[in-house]
C-alpha cells in the first residue's frame, strides 16, 4: 500500500476490525485507544461497536488537519500491512468475511431476538420527561395547535433574537413523529441539542438539524424538514432494536457517537429541551 492514503471510513473500521485477528465487527479498546489518540478522541474500556465506531470514524476525518490525516493513513496502513504479514504467515486465517453494514448489523440482531415492544402510555400532563420517557409516540392524544405553539414559544425563548432554521419549523416534527411514531417532544429535544437550537454551521449550511453524518461528514438536505424526517427514523430504527427509553437511545443506541461521559451529557441536555417543551405545552393547555 506504500504511503497511500485511503480515508474512506468503511476502509478504516475494516482494518481496525481485522487488527486484533478476529473480524467480529467490533475494535478492541487497545486498537480503538491507538487510532483515537491520534485523531484527537477519547479513549474506551472495552470494545466499541461497527455503528459507534463509523459515526466516530467519520467525525474524526472530517474536522482532521492535513498533518492528522497523514497520521491516521500511516497508523492505517501499518495496521493493514500487519495483517497481510500475519496471513502470508498464517494462511488459515486469511479468509474473506461478509461486511455487514450498521442497520444490516441491527436487523440481523433483531432476527435472532426480536425485542418485546413496550406500549407507550405516556402522558405529558402526568409528569415530567425523563431518561425512563419511551421514545415511541404516546397514544395520548396531543392539542397538535397547542404543542407547534409550545415548540416556537420555548425556541423563542431561548434564541433571544438569533436566527435559526428552526423556526417555523414545529409542523414538521408532528408530520416526522406520526409518520416514524416517535415522541415528538423527544424528538424536538434532540434536534435542538444537535443543531445548537438551528444555529449550528451544519443546520444552516447543510439543513442538518439531527446530526447525522455519512462516510463524508454531515449529511447534506434538501430541507429542514427532511433533515428533521431522518432524525425520527433513527430514533425510530433504535426503538425497534429494543433502545426503548431516552437512556437506551444514549446509552446503547448508535444516535451518540461519545464516550460514557459524552453519552450522559448528550442525554441530559435531551431530557432538559424536551422537558421545557412540555411544561410550555402544559401551561397552554390550562389557559386555553
Amino acid at each position: 500500500m506504500g504511503n497511500e492514503v485511503n480515508l474512506n471510513p468503511e476502509h478504516i473500521f475494516s482494518i481496525l476490525d481485522k487488527a486484533d485477528g478476529k473480524a467480529d465487527q467490533k475494535i478492541n479498546a487497545s486498537i480503538w485507544n491507538q487510532f483515537a489518540q491520534i485523531c484527537g478522541g477519547n479513549k474506551i474500556q472495552s470494545e466499541i461497536s461497527q455503528s459507534d465506531a463509523m459515526r466516530s470514524i467519520t467525525t474524526y476525518i472530517s474536522r482532521a488537519t492535513e498533518a492528522t490525516k497523514k497520521k491516521i493513513a500511516e497508523f492505517v496502513n501499518k495496521k493493514s500491512k500487519d495483517l497481510e504479514k500475519n496471513q502470508t504467515q498464517n494462511p488459515q486465517t486469511n479468509k474473506p468475511r461478509l461486511e455487514v453494514q450498521p442497520e444490516q448489523a441491527d436487523r440481523t440482531r433483531v432476527a435472532q431476538s426480536k425485542p418485546k415492544l413496550v406500549p407507550n402510555s405516556y402522558n405529558p400532563i402526568d409528569g415530567p420527561i425523563t431518561s425512563k420517557t419511551l421514545v415511541s409516540d404516546p397514544k395520548t392524544p396531543i392539542n397538535e395547535t397547542l404543542l407547534l405553539q409550545a415548540f416556537d414559544n420555548v425556541l423563542n425563548k431561548i434564541l433571544n433574537g438569533k436566527n435559526s432554521v428552526l423556526k417555523g419549523q414545529a409542523a414538521a416534527y408532528l408530520k416526522a413523529a406520526k409518520e416514524k411514531n416517535v415522541n415528538p417532544f423527544i424528538l424536538m429535544g434532540i434536534t435542538m441539542h444537535e443543531s445548537a437550537n438551528g444555529t449550528s454551521n451544519l443546520a444552516k449550511n447543510k439543513n442538518n438539524v439531527g446530526g447525522l453524518l455519512g462516510k463524508n461528514g454531515g449529511i447534506t438536505y434538501k430541507s429542514v424538514p427532511d433533515s428533521i424526517s431522518a432524525a425520527g427514523n433513527v430514533v425510530k430504527n433504535n426503538y425497534n432494536n429494543g433502545r426503548q427509553t431516552l437512556e437506551d437511545l444514549a446509552m446503547k443506541g448508535n444516535y451518540v457517537c461519545e464516550n460514557n461521559a459524552g453519552r450522559k451529557k448528550w442525554l441530559g441536555s435531551v431530557v432538559n429541551f424536551a422537558e421545557k417543551i412540555r411544561q410550555e405545552y402544559n401551561r397552554l393547555l390550562k389557559t386555553a
